[in-house]
């Protein structure tokens, strides 16, 4: 029945945008998390790159940010010891 057909076509659809979606969000935020890790591990050199404006990418550049500025601080201790 057509109907049926139709139900089940715009459930496909759906369902591709909303696992496209989900990757969109989800693909940077696994990258944000394992970039904290090593940052974590000691590594203050990470820079994340992100085009992206949305509230992901604000997290990402202040996380940028928060980095740098623990390399700065740690930098300015090792010089004055």
């Amino acid at each position: 029945d057509f109907t049926t057909f139709m139900t089940a076509g715009v459930m496909i659809v759906l369902a591709i945008i909303l696992y496209i979606l989900i990757k969109r969000i989800s693909n940077p935020l696994v990258k944000l998390s394992n970039e904290a890790k090593l940052v974590a591990e000691g590594d203050l050199t990470i820079n994340i790159k992100s085009n992206s404006k949305d509230e992901v990418g604000q997290v990402t550049n202040n996380f940028n940010s928060m980095v740098k500025d623990i390399n700065n601080i740690v930098s300015n201790v090792q010089k004055s010891i």
